[in-house]
């Protein structure tokens, strides 16, 4: 009986690990999509400043965080 106890609780913890495990790479996966929209709205205020080489830098960034949107 303890063993299946054990089993059970082993099984438990598991579950909730990769709960967890979603949850964080969830909360990253937002942070990142935050990160790339603030990059690419600062790319139109330096495009429209006339700073060109500021809003090519942030966009060349996004390109090589998201190469699958950009193609």
């Amino acid at each position: 009986m303890k063993i299946k106890s054990l089993v059970i609780l082993t099984l438990s913890i598991l579950t909730l690990m990769s709960f967890v495990e979603v949850a964080l790479a969830q909360e990253k996966l937002k942070e990142e999509e935050f990160s790339n929209g603030k990059l690419f709205r600062q790319s139109k205020r330096f495009a429209n400043a006339g700073e060109y080489e500021m809003a090519r830098r942030n966009l060349l960034i996004l390109v090589e965080r998201e190469p699958n949107k950009f193609n």
